[in-house]
Formats: structure tokens, sequence, C-alpha cells
């Protein structure tokens, strides 16, 4: 443990945070919910709605997919699916971040961490050339030591090598570091790799966060410091 210079976060502070991003960091459900749309145009379904998106995110762009030709009529055959896949993703590519927006109290809170020299690290089930584009385009990418998508490894959340591997090069352990994310996968993770884990409440989940067995959640990020806190 550290001592902390900065006064938003009391001592003694974690080894190292990773944050998960879709509905932890960032507020990516427009752009996904457009792009899952775009990839069921191609069979003429009518498309899920934002907040159907919104239960869904969390397991990958071609997961979403599924789940979306689930609920508009049921599911296609593999020919089929890898088009509607292969249309989804370049359209997301080509809209990362048209409607994407960071959540109220990131900013402060990842700036605090920063000047208080908290090693930190996202990991995060979408491809990693995607998010770190995002993160590029949000500014967020400097708070960064590591960034970690679901195609770094050959496994992904809520496997605990994905969390470890994340880790990994920062040289912290996981019982040292903190979790924070907003579904049972990043849960999952967390308890598989032997950390804490903090969730948002606001973020994309089908079970609410309060039901899910974190250590802590919370409704805004600027209530991670006391939040940590309690974990001691």
């Amino acid at each position: 443990m550290k001592n902390n210079p900065f006064p938003i976060f009391t001592t003694p502070l974690p080894g190292a945070v990773v944050f998960d991003l879709d509905g932890t960091l960032i507020d990516s459900a427009p752009d996904l919910h457009a792009a899952t749309n775009h990839g069921l145009a191609q069979i003429g379904r009518d498309g899920i709605t934002l907040e159907q998106c919104r239960s869904m995110i969390g397991h990958g762009l071609r997961k979403l997919i599924e789940l979306g030709l689930d609920a508009t009529g049921g599911p296609v055959e593999e020919p089929a699916l890898e088009r509607l896949v292969a249309a989804a993703f370049a359209h997301y590519a080509g809209h990362l971040t048209d409607n994407s927006k960071i959540y109220d109290g990131v900013v402060p809170v990842l700036e605090a961490l920063a000047a208080a020299k908290v090693p930190m690290a996202v990991c995060t089930n979408k491809p990693v050339g995607f998010s770190r584009r995002i993160l590029d385009d949000l500014n967020l990418t400097r708070y960064f030591d590591a960034i970690v998508g679901g195609d770094s490894f050959p496994v992904c959340k809520p496997d605990a090598a994905h969390l470890l591997g994340t880790l990994e090069p920062l040289g912290i352990a996981a019982a040292d570091a903190i979790m924070v994310g907003d579904s049972a996968t990043d849960v999952g993770a967390a308890r598989n790799a032997g950390a804490p884990v903090v969730l948002v409440s606001y973020g994309y989940t089908q079970i609410p966060a309060a039901e899910l067995k974190a250590d802590a959640v919370v409704d805004n990020f600027l209530e991670l410091p006391q939040a940590f806190s309690a974990l001691k």
C-alpha cells in the first residue's frame, strides 16, 4: 500500500485498480445499439430497443447480435449469422464514439488515482482495437498502464486468466487490486482471480448490481473512495 497525496482517497490505497469499460467508464450503449440494429436489418428484422440493448451488453458484439436475434424472431443459420456479425462490426468500426460518453464522476476519480500514483488498467470483453480507439477518442487512454480486450488472451471475463493477465504487466497480485465493473461477468472474473470487486449500479446487466454479491455497489463514480475504504 502507498501513502495518498490526494484528499479524495484515504490510505491505504489499493495496489492497482482494474476497470471494465462499457457500462462502467462509458455509456457506449447508443453506438452498440446502432451497430446491432444495422446487423439485424440485413435480414429485415425490426431491431431491438436501446433499453433491451443495455441489458444485453457485456459479452461482445457477436453475442449482442445473437441476443438481438433471439429477441426479434429467433436465431438464424450460421452463414446468415456471420453476415450479420460482419455487418455490425463494420458499422461499429466507423461509429465507435458517435454517441458514447464518459459517465459522471469518472474523470475526477481517474485524476485522483493518477495523482496518487495508483496503477490503473482496463479489462473489457470488447476487442482491444476498438477499446483503444474509444479511449483515445474520449481522451482517457493517458490514465491506464494496461488496456486489455476480449481478444487479448485465449479467454475473457469471467475467466480469471483475463484479469490476471491484465494485472501481470502492472506487477500487482489480484488480492492487492480492485476490480470495478457493472455486471456478473466482472464479479465472476474478480472472484475467480481472488480480487475484491466493486460494481456501479447504473451499468449494463440483466440482474441488478445489488444482487450480484459484489463487495460494494456505488451509484456514482465519486462514491468509489468511500467504497474502497470500506474494503480494507
